[in-house]
């Protein structure tokens, strides 16, 4: 009997207070107290609660995949997507003394082989790693370690360039060391990575248009292969680069220029031998001789 009166005094505290909306216990424990009757008859519900009550959850809306940065991560094997406003990307590979030029691919990477060059690394005193274009230098002539100086040098990170072989004397094409050029393919140098002149150069002309290097080591030179070098040590121009475009560079003139040539002479003809009179006839008195004018000069014949 007490337990029916607390129920049907709990119902009516409920409607009259506007929660008939909360949901309850189907029935309430007979060992509830008046303190706990009391503490849900002074609970009044808050805006969030109504709220939720009333709004049906909503489906999760799958946000739109945004382009991934490019991948600077310092050995990453994985092309990096395309930078916005730079034609290509650069991977020298450290131990195949190999560096290849890349540009955009259809999947939106640096993926399509461009130009590949022949380049001689520090081997392990060249660092590894991904490298940004921000903040590069380059110079058309720049002093190097030991005295001698690089054409066409850019910076990749540091002290550390892409610059020609070295040179003797500074502005100086001419004073090229024909013996660390035809080391090109090995790891010879301080550090740097050395290239052919033209190749040098390229990488000087279109250092705004690079967006980044990567250094790494593989066995695999690259998809273009590598490229080789001529030797010029025992040349006729070991001081010369034989792909620096300067006008002077005697490479790109012609050595061997062809004469002109000459009128073969005619043959003179030879004389004909004159006839052997014949026998018993006197030199002179042939038939093809004009007799000798008449005693007394006239004429002789008819008029």
């Amino acid at each position: 009997m007490k337990k029916q009166a607390m129920t049907l005094l709990l119902a009516a505290v409920l409607v009259l207070s506007g929660c008939g909306r909360q949901q309850l216990p189907e029935e309430i424990p007979a060992d509830m107290g008046l303190a706990a009757v009391a503490a849900i008859e002074s609970h009044t519900p808050t805006a969030l609660e109504l709220t939720e009550a009333q709004t049906p959850p909503e489906e999760p809306v799958e946000e739109p995949e945004e382009p991934e940065e490019p991948d600077w991560s310092a050995g990453s094997s994985d092309y990096p997507w395309v930078r916005s406003g730079y034609a290509y990307y650069i991977r020298v590979n450290r131990s195949a003394n190999v560096v290849t030029v890349y540009t955009a691919g259809d999947d939106g990477r640096y993926s399509v082989p461009y130009r590949a060059m022949v380049c001689s690394s520090g081997g392990s005193g060249t660092p590894l790693g991904d490298f940004s274009l921000d903040g590069w230098y380059r110079w058309e002539w720049l002093g190097l370690v030991g005295g001698v100086s690089g054409q066409y040098c850019t910076q990749i990170y540091g002290d550390y360039l892409f610059h020609s072989v070295p040179y003797t004397e500074r502005y100086n094409k001419g004073s090229l060391q024909p013996g660390e050029f035809d080391k090109l393919g090995t790891s010879c140098s301080h550090g740097c990575i050395r290239l052919q002149v033209a190749d040098a150069k390229w990488i000087y002309d279109n250092k705004y248009d690079i967006a980044g290097v990567t250094i790494y080591d593989s066995d695999d030179p690259g998809p273009m292969g590598k490229p080789s070098a001529p030797s010029i040590g025992g040349s006729a121009y070991p001081g010369w680069d034989p792909t620096d475009p300067d006008s002077d560079n005697p490479w790109n003139k012609p050595t061997d220029v062809a004469p002109e040539p000459k009128p073969e002479p005619k043959p003179e003809p030879e004389p004909e031998p004159e006839p052997e009179p014949e026998p018993g006839e006197e030199p002179g008195t042939g038939s093809d001789t004009q007799p000798d004018p008449a005693p007394g000069g006239g004429n002789v014949g008819g008029e």
